[in-house]
């Protein structure tokens, strides 16, 4: 009997497994090509990702890349070193290609969940913001780099969304990944766990964050059988560390003002997680969650260019928004002179990072007037003193 069901299934669904199976057999195909291409070697992943899996697999300090790669530090925490470890047996040029197309993957996944609002023309606006994504300088710059931002944003946006489905060990697992940049989980991991607690949802929070912890010490076991003396090195590779200025409104206050910088960065996260906690009490949950990644540019103490890519959850999240006509084309359209106004910068010498302080706080400022306008009345009309619930 269950192999008729199985039977009668796999027929129902024939042309979708074709259609998939064709797919990854060209994706396969797409990617022994891509990683023979003489693309140059990204510098962070280099530095963060391959080096440390290369060095660990060989029985050496993970965080002492010094002699492979002079004046560098590794500086990504040791989890996301053990998943990707298999990397570190592939030549650079190699392993450096892969992981170009996997962010390119993570990007068309991001859009694909956020697209799944709209009930018409999905292939369509995914093309249209695939495209401008693609031309936005934070993102080339993301894949130029190898960076990491994109695929914890993805993480992310899978607790955001699949939080109620997902067991308690998979979301710590998406947890304990994603902490390679601390930096980027001090709003949405409060603020998720806040959300819950007023759910009452303690076993939940209790059963994640004890995951969390695991799936972290499994991830060290590689780190402590293969090379016991990693963590001085990963500790002095923190303490070296250069204080560079970032494109963040937080690091021109820090040059500026004459005063301990701890006097400034405290209050400043302590301001935005308090914003953030604020929405989520205003806020449907998911809404609440998705402005806590665009806090992130905003109030994170450390933060650079290729991180803006955390607010753009968001404005897909609006431009997708098919009860919102008007707020889409203004969101889209807001973006698309930011878009703009970022390239002519570019294209006219002005490279350094710190100069695009701006483009995070100009993007939350139109989506925070879009989600304060009345949903069915004109552009013109007076906002409501509080923020829509819809």
């Amino acid at each position: 009997m269950n192999t008729n069901i199985k039977f009668r299934w796999i027929k129902k669904h024939a042309t979708i497994i074709a259609v998939i199976g064709i797919m990854a057999i060209l994706l396969a195909g797409i990617v022994l090509v891509v990683i023979r291409i003489p693309f140059p070697v990204s510098w962070d992943f280099q530095n963060n990702l391959w080096a440390p899996a290369h060095l660990l697999l060989q029985g050496q300090s993970p965080y002492h890349i010094q002699e492979m790669i002079p004046k560098s530090n590794a500086v990504w925490m040791p989890a996301v070193i053990s998943v990707f470890l298999p990397l570190g047996l592939l030549p650079v040029h190699y392993a450096s290609n892969l992981w170009l197309v996997i962010n390119l993957l993570i990007l068309f996944a991001i859009v694909g969940i956020s697209i799944q609002q709209l009930k018409h023309r999905r292939l369509a606006w995914f093309v249209v913001c695939v495209f401008g994504l693609v031309l936005f300088p934070p993102v080339l710059t993301h894949f130029l780099l190898g960076q990491i931002s994109f695929l914890i944003c993805l993480l992310f946006l899978a607790a955001i969304g699949y939080w109620q489905q997902l067991p308690a060990a998979a979301l710590g697992l998406i947890f304990s990944i994603s902490v390679a940049k601390p930096q980027l989980a001090i709003f949405l991991f409060p603020t998720w766990l806040f959300i819950l607690l007023r759910q009452k949802a303690y076993r939940k929070v209790v059963l994640t964050c004890v995951w969390a912890v695991a799936w972290t010490g499994l991830f060290l076991i590689p780190f402590f059988l293969l090379a016991p003396g990693w963590s001085a090195d990963f500790l002095a590779n923190l303490t070296a560390n250069k204080d560079w200025a970032h494109p963040s409104l937080i690091s021109y206050l820090v040059h500026a003002l004459p005063v301990n910088r701890y006097f400034i960065i405290i209050p400043w996260v302590a301001l935005g997680l308090a914003g953030s906690l604020y929405l989520a009490v205003r806020l449907p949950a998911r809404t609440a969650l998705l402005w806590s990644l665009a806090f992130t540019p905003l109030f994170s103490p450390y933060i650079w260019s290729w991180d803006f890519i955390l607010f753009i959850p968001l404005v897909l999240e609006t431009v997708f928004d098919e009860t919102q006509a008007r707020k889409r084309w203004l969101v889209a359209g807001g973006f698309l002179v930011v878009e703009s106004v970022y390239l002519v910068m570019k294209f006219n010498g002005l490279l350094s990072d710190h100069l695009y302080w701006w483009v995070p706080w100009v993007v939350a400022g139109l989506l925070a007037v879009v989600h304060v306008l009345p949903a069915n009345q004109s552009l013109s009309a007076n906002p409501p003193s509080a923020p829509s619930q819809s």
